[in-house]
């Protein structure tokens, strides 16, 4: 192993004094164009907060930047030139010394303590530098870190050290910023590193490119070759505790040898398998024999395995590239798939692409290889089979398949890392092929979108994932074109069940009145059903204003007021008072009735049951003395001729009923009273149980468990079908889902607890489609 800074060669030397200053400088420039960039947009959030607290964290750190420009700007000129001093040993003079931070040691490191804060930095720059990593082209890094090693004659730097890493840079800056912060420890200089993060690492990325094609152009790794190897973590176990069995034993849990299949568990997790076992893995898988789920099962665990094949290079055993050849070979298959766009073509391509791509694999590449194609093909495979997604999207899905292949190939993660570019694609694919409320038939504007940018990624995709990387924000437009068509035609839908929640909320508003009137009263329970259900949606109906009114809310007040007064106990001398108010008091009930459109034989039988009433009241005030109950307004038959008068009813009209009407019907009731039984209130207690009253379990299944944008499925009628919940009202008691084309379903918070307690209505929640692949072959 080459010793590091000691004997470097004098034309390398000579490189690192001639890129010095070219890297520096654009270095600077890049730190003060994300520096203007962050003092706009802090500008930008100012204005728009509303927060005062949150305003003010905003110009406390806009001040900071305002106000030590200058100072800033020449800190992190000096602290960057001190950095390149020691990783790469060279000053600014020219001169040379051995590099004071030695990147790769002959010995393992050791513990150390470190007190609180700066364990807290340390993980503050770690996490501002692996999110700015994840916005990169790992091949773009990993030239820096193979290259600046050739340079100083020793092996990879470390993803986090060689000398323009993200950590040295954002550790750089954040040294700054920590020493300007107006008060120690109030979170300023936290808060303006994540701010920076992601405009300079735009800056960073166009600097990484512009210093890998200098050293190319020195002659530096033109090309990067990656091998199958023990990481250094294994090589210091293995060299301090050899194995006391031999050569490659293993050892199960009580201690016993293993079966030797499946790759071996170094000291660090990090499993070691040779390439004769990865060969036959890939074997085995491609032959389809009776061994191949086993194998497949072992070699998905192995590559899913984020110690073999995560992003953390110092614990990864294994990393993986591929030759010119094979992906020379891979371009010209996945051209082909380019061309393959109906659905009978498309099905034979791929299977003779997905052959073709492992023979070039086993003739061209390494037996890694053709493990990743075969086991990438698999996962399509799988993806493809789900029901859920619609056959033209599949089709779109089996085109990108030789893509996929080269993207895994360069960036082995796929199986480790949820936030690979390429399986990110996949699944957002795969979710707008399953979504219920998408248009995904052949034709459609969506389906047309897809098929154009799966195209756009065939013919721009060679070997750099940053293509993936815009084929995903073309994708996050195609689903807001698709999301804004949907939610033209749920508006109307909207607006409907908008104002049935507002209707809603008034009902029980006035319901909750009205059972306060009726309390403690003497009031027959047939007219507290009537009063608290039927009366309250005639003033429901007049307070929204909907249709032809036949008169105004006081009116109804009043008459309700009329109605309870006239089924309480009487004096006898009251009982000329009830005739004359009795006419006038069932019309107005009989217009309210039909207001509301209550079904003819509902209105016979309450009006029936109400001569009831009125029948004992009489028949009661003869028999005994009682206390006498105030009639509602001592000029109310007066009044309620007038409002008649007011309302389309003549005024002599109203008189004449009064005189006459009223006296026949009372005489009437009085006839029949002594023959009418007692009113039914055994229904009308049936009825009351239907009242919608609020119940807190309705929250806990469904506001709780379901967002805006969830799928469900509903059993009706005998069939399973899937709906996506599109809109929620505000107090979340009426919910609208929806399913393409045309199909709409608005349901209230009772009725829906009621379904998903009945496991009629279930919400799904799908796991990605890739890693729902993954996970299913590795349970093979």
């Amino acid at each position: 192993m080459p010793i590091t800074g000691t004997d470097i060669d004098a034309s390398h030397l000579a490189i690192l004094r001639e890129i010095r200053q070219p890297i520096l400088t654009a270095l600077n420039r890049s730190f003060r164009n994300a520096y203007v960039a962050v003092v706009d947009g802090l500008i930008e959030r100012i204005v728009e907060e509303t927060n005062w607290e949150k305003q003010d964290q905003l110009n406390v750190a806009l001040d900071i930047l305002r106000n030590g420009k200058a100072s800033i700007e020449q800190q992190f000129e000096v602290g960057c030139a001190r950095s390149w001093k020691e990783r790469t040993g060279v000053a600014s003079d020219g001169s040379y010394s051995t590099p004071e931070a030695t990147i790769i040691q002959d010995e393992p490191p050791t513990l150390r303590l470190v007190d609180d804060d700066t364990m807290r930095d340390q993980l503050l720059v770690a996490r501002i530098s692996a999110r700015a990593r994840r916005r990169m082209d790992e091949e773009l890094a990993d030239g820096l870190r193979a290259r600046f090693g050739a340079l100083l004659q020793q092996d990879w730097f470390a993803e986090n050290e060689y000398p323009i890493a993200p950590d040295i840079i954002f550790e750089v800056l954040r040294g700054i910023l920590t020493q300007h912060q107006v008060r120690p420890g109030d979170g300023t200089a936290s808060f303006l590193l994540d701010l920076f993060e992601p405009k300079f690492t735009v800056e960073l990325i166009e600097l990484y490119q512009d210093v890998n094609r200098r050293l190319i152009a020195y002659g530096i790794l033109p090309e990067l070759r990656y091998s199958i190897s023990k990481s250094r973590a294994s090589q210091y176990v293995s060299g301090e505790h050899e194995d006391p069995l031999g050569e490659g034993a293993e050892h199960d849990e009580h201690g016993g040898r293993g079966n030797g299949r499946g790759g071996r568990a170094n000291g660090h997790g990090v499993i070691d398998v040779s390439e004769a076992e990865i060969g036959q893995w890939a074997d085995q898988i491609g032959s389809g024999s009776e061994q191949s789920p086993a194998m497949l099962a072992q070699a998905t665990r192995y590559l899913a395995d984020p110690r073999n094949f995560g992003n953390d290079a110092q614990m990864a055993a294994h990393k993986q590239a591929t030759s010119d050849q094979l992906m020379a070979v891979l371009s010209e298959l996945q051209a082909r798939t380019e061309e393959a766009n109906s659905p009978e073509a498309v099905g034979t391509v791929m299977q003779e692409v997905r052959q073709q791509s492992s023979a070039a694999a086993q003739t061209h590449g390494s037996p890694l290889d053709r493990l990743i194609i075969e086991t990438v093909a698999q996962v399509f495979q799988l993806v493809y089979e789900d029901d859920a997604i619609a056959n033209a999207i599949k089709q779109q899905l089996l085109r990108l398949q030789v893509a996929a292949f080269k993207a895994a190939l360069l960036d082995a993660s796929f199986f480790a890392r949820p936030d690979h570019p390429m399986r990110r694609f996949v699944d957002r694919l795969a979710q707008m092929g399953s979504d219920p409320d998408f248009e995904t038939e052949p034709g459609s504007p969506l389906v047309k979108d897809i098929e154009d940018l799966v195209t756009w990624v065939l013919n721009n995709f060679e070997r750099e994932l940053v293509v993936i990387g815009e084929a995903l924000d073309r994708a996050e437009r195609i689903i807001a074109d698709e999301t804004a068509r949907r939610d033209a035609r749920l508006e109307k839908i909207a607006e409907a069940a908008s104002r049935a929640e507002r209707i809603d909320l008034l009902r029980q508003e006035i319901r909750d009145g009205m059972r306060a009137r009726l309390t403690g009263g003497q009031i027959p329970e047939c007219i507290q059903h009537f009063a608290e259900h039927s009366w309250t949606e005639v003033i429901v109906r007049l307070r929204d204003g909907t249709g032809e009114l036949p008169f105004d809310e006081a009116r109804a007040q009043r008459v309700l007021e009329t109605l309870l007064w006239s089924v309480q106990p009487k004096k006898a001398t009251e009982i000329s008072e009830l005739a004359r108010t009795l006419p006038q008091m069932i019309a107005d009930l009989s217009r309210g009735m039909a207001f509301i459109a209550m079904p003819g034989t509902e209105r016979e039988a309450f009006l029936k049951t109400l001569m009831t009433c009125h029948g004992q009241v009489i028949q009661q005030s003869k028999n005994r003395p009682v206390t006498p109950v105030a009639c509602p307004s001592a000029a109310a038959p007066a009044a309620r001729t007038a409002s008649a008068a007011g309302q389309g009813m003549p005024a002599g009209q109203g008189a004449q009923a009064a005189n006459g009407q009223g006296m026949s019907a009372l005489a009437a009731l009085a006839k029949n009273s002594a023959k009418q039984p007692a009113p039914a209130q055994q229904t009308a207690g049936k009825n009351a149980a239907n009242a919608d009253d609020y119940d807190q379990a309705w929250d806990e299944i469904t506001r709780a468990g379901l967002k805006n944008g969830d799928e469900i499925e509903r059993d009706h009628e005998g069939e399973t079908r899937r709906y996506k919940l599109g809109w929620v009202s505000p107090s979340a008691t009426v919910f609208i889902f929806s399913r393409y084309p045309r199909e709409h379903w608005t349901v209230n918070r009772r009725e829906l607890h009621e379904l998903m307690a009945g496991k009629q209505v279930r919400v799904i929640r799908k796991t990605a489609s890739v890693a729902a692949a993954i996970d299913a072959l590795q349970a093979a």
